[in-house]
């Protein structure tokens, strides 16, 4: 099409040109008109003449005004071209400029809004929440990656509606309502998954754009651990409280039938008192227990020494010489006198004294009990094994959980938290506790540290 209109142009350009050179010959050459003839032709020829260069200008014009607007069609469809030049003459300059003025903003504005963007999704992106945002039409325009996670998406979600996306009919209903009141919307969603439950605080926000143009967004915050943490809180304040409740309720209990009359029969009072005692002393054990729990918490930084750990266990087991003694088990250490190590001492110390209890509390009559330590290149591990009624394996997983007893026939041995306060012990000091059993065999325990090096003696001391 291009071709044609170049080769009728030039074509036209030709057939003027033979007609001024046939009036111009007959004009000027050809001596046979007269004057009157020759004026006449002579304002023929320059009426010719002035029509030529205004359909010649007419051209120049129009290829012009093509070239405008193809260019207006390129800024339209973003298409990447250079500027516009025209001569200073030319009628359409200041057509031009404006229009390179127009393509100049109009990079700017597409640079700047690609650039808000590429934010814009980078922050969605780095939000810790699911994120979801549909148009006035209920289709999807944006989502992160969180939202695919939380939801089973179908391919190509964009431009999908939300009844298609949220396959739980309280989701879609929570949407549907935002749309239709125009005012945001929040519920706390439960979604069962193969790991279990998980709750999600669920917003969706009406966001108005302009007079006839608004979106939704919906906002997936993962809100299970807090769940569970609190569920733990309940049920941790409901375990202590019946645990308090027994040894208080014998205590209380004994105490009204001695005063009843119990306290004329020595043999009956000091039965009752011994039951008194020991249950004062259960008390005793189960508030230290959960002031020891409250001070991990509570722990604002470790402090590091340096531990001959042979003569640091050495100090802890006198603690359980009687019953050790009572009960006849044979401590065996094999841990080198020559063991340093370096730790935050109370926390070792609360460590290794739960575990030494636990290996005489539930030990056997003549049984015994191994202390071992083995240093490692950046770790070092301490293990303690007893001889005593084990652990079962479906008990394993649980030992650590506060208040869980294996042997519920021993329900009334210790507190339930010796091994609790063990494991928050270790995961402060960043280590790991393991543990492996043959039941009505051995039970051994291992604790893994990390080899701090001296400099933290040294930061300590100053």
């Amino acid at each position: 099409m291009k071709a044609t209109k170049i080769f009728g142009y030039n074509a036209l350009i030709c057939l003027f040109a033979r007609i001024f050179n046939e009036i111009f010959i007959k004009l000027f050459l050809d001596g046979d008109l007269t004057t009157k003839e020759k004026i006449f032709g002579a304002l023929a020829w320059c009426f010719l003449l002035e029509c030529a260069f205004q359909i010649v200008q007419r051209f120049k014009r129009i290829k012009t005004l093509n070239m405008l607007t193809q260019k207006l069609i390129e800024i339209t469809n973003q298409k990447p071209s250079s500027h516009i030049l025209l001569e200073r003459g030319n009628d359409y300059v200041e057509l031009a400029r404006a229009i390179n003025a127009v393509q100049s903003s109009s990079k700017r504005f597409l640079k700047l809004f690609r650039q808000q963007t590429r934010d814009y999704l980078s922050l969605m992106e780095s939000m810790t929440s699911g994120v979801v945002v549909f148009d006035r039409n209920k289709e999807i325009t944006l989502y992160n990656h969180l939202l695919e996670e939380i939801l089973v998406l179908p391919p190509k979600p964009k431009g999908r509606p939300f009844y298609v996306v949220f396959h739980d009919a309280k989701l879609v209903s929570m949407a549907q309502k935002a749309y239709e009141t125009k005012e945001d919307q929040h519920m706390i969603w439960e979604d069962q998954t193969e790991g279990g439950i998980k709750y999600y605080d669920v917003h969706a926000i009406y966001v108005p754009l302009s007079r006839h143009h608004y979106s939704v967004m919906c906002l997936f915050n993962d809100i299970t651990s807090e769940r569970r943490i609190a569920q733990m809180q309940r049920d941790f304040v409901a375990n202590v409280g019946h645990e308090l409740k027994t040894p208080v309720t014998a205590i209380r209990g004994f105490s009204e039938t001695l005063l009843e009359g119990a306290l004329d029969d020595k043999e009956t009072a000091s039965e009752f008192v011994k039951i008194i005692l020991e249950q004062s002393k259960q008390l005793t054990d189960l508030i230290n227990d959960i002031l020891s729990l409250s001070k991990i918490d509570a722990s604002k930084g470790d402090t590091f020494v340096k531990i001959k750990l042979r003569k640091f266990i050495e100090r802890i087991v006198q603690q359980f010489e009687p019953a050790i003694g009572e009960k006849k088990i044979s401590f065996i250490d094999k841990i080198a006198p020559d063991v340093e190590i370096v730790c935050d001492e109370k926390k070792l110390q609360h460590i290794i004294s739960n575990l030494m209890q636990n290996a005489v509390r539930y030990n056997k009559e003549g049984g015994s009990i191994e202390v071992s330590a083995v240093i490692l290149e950046n770790e070092w591990c301490f293990l303690i094994k007893d001889t005593g009624q084990g652990i079962k394996h479906e008990d394993l997983g649980r030992i650590f959980e506060r208040f869980y007893r294996g042997d519920k026939s021993r329900s009334q041995e210790g507190t339930g938290l010796g091994l609790s306060i063990v494991k928050e012990y270790v995961d402060s000091l960043s280590g790991m506790i393991d543990v492996t059993s043959v039941p009505n065999a051995w039970t051994e325990f291992m604790v893994t540290l990390p080899e701090f090096s001296e400099n933290k003696v040294s930061e300590v001391e100053k």
